[in-house]
């Protein structure tokens, strides 16, 4: 029995170890992609971030949590959620995010679909 329990906390600890890097990974291919402005890669990571941020009830709550995310990344000097939604089939939200260094600022912007939200790539 002791074995088992050796077991179960090491499979316990791998799971958070993948877990934290996992989310670790996700903030370094954000910002490689940001800085290389991979639209691609991207759509990618801003998508399953999305998928999360689905559980919430409010809108405001949601671009809000969107907002958060992205500021909390290292290479990110500010983001800036646009005020308005722009008038499109799905509206679109659109977030202006500034680089730290001499890199001009990106929009990204979110395709505001009835069942699901999505990465918009220009």
């Amino acid at each position: 029995m002791p074995g088992f329990v050796q077991l179960l906390l090491f499979v316990l600890g791998c799971l958070v170890f993948h877990q934290l890097s996992s989310c670790k990974v996700m903030k370094n291919d954000f910002c490689r992609a940001l800085a290389a402005n991979d639209r691609q890669t991207l759509q990618k990571v801003v998508d399953d971030f999305l998928v999360e941020v689905k559980s919430e009830n409010d809108q405001q709550q949601r671009f809000q949590r969107i907002e958060s995310w992205i500021s909390d990344h290292d290479c990110v000097r500010s983001v800036e959620a646009s005020p308005d939604l722009i008038d499109t089939d799905p509206p679109i939200k659109q977030f202006i995010v500034t680089p730290h260094g001499d890199a001009k600022p990106i929009t990204i912007g979110i395709s505001l679909a009835q069942d699901r939200w999505r990465f918009h790539r220009k």
